[in-house]
Parts: structure tokens; sequence; C-alpha cells
């Protein structure tokens, strides 16, 4: 077939640029198709991304509630701390107290 092409364009056909004309079709078709295909692969990956962000929102937002969640019972146990600390506290110099009294009373009876 391209003998024959050459031959008719030696002859002074036009058979030539048919096949140059098909030739360049066929590039920019496959170009097309190219483009086709790498924005295919594009768009899923940009769907891949977008999901992705989604699921770290959710997961942030999560997170977010657990650490809110977290804050109150660390400030519940603080005030039951300082609670136990001031009753602890209050035991201890009263008991100071006693042992005071006992002293002064040990001491006057010598």
């Amino acid at each position: 077939m391209l003998n024959a092409a050459v031959t008719a364009a030696a002859d002074g056909g036009d058979l030539v640029p048919i096949y140059y004309l098909a030739g360049i079709i066929a590039a920019i078709l496959s170009g097309l198709w190219a483009l086709r295909a790498y924005m295919a692969s594009q768009r899923a990956r940009w769907v891949a991304e977008g999901r992705k962000e989604a699921n770290l929102a959710d997961k942030l937002e999560s997170n977010t509630q657990a650490a809110q969640g977290n804050t109150k019972a660390i400030e519940n146990l603080t005030r039951e701390l300082r609670d136990f600390v001031t009753n602890a506290n209050d035991r201890l110099n009263r008991l100071d107290n006693r042992v005071g009294m006992l002293e002064r009373r040990g001491g006057k009876d010598s």
C-alpha cells in the first residue's frame, strides 16, 4: 500500500496527501484519547482526595468532641482531687490542734 502511495506520488497522484491527512487525524485522535485517559485518572484522584478530606474532617470533628469530653473529665477529677486535698488538710489541722492541746496538757501535768 505504501509502495502504491509512493508510486502514485511519483506519478503525480494525490494519494500521499491523503496518507498525511490520515496520519494527522490519527495523531489528533490518539492525543485526544490520551488526554481523555489523563483527565479520567485526574478526576478519580481528585474524587479520592475529596473523600479523604471529608473523612479527615469527620475524624477531626469526632476527635474534637472526644477532647472536649476528656477536658470535662479532667476538670471533674481536678475538682474531686481539690475537695479531697482540702478535706485531708482540714483533718490534719484538726489532728494538729488536738496534738497541740494534748502536749499543753501533758506539760501542765508534769
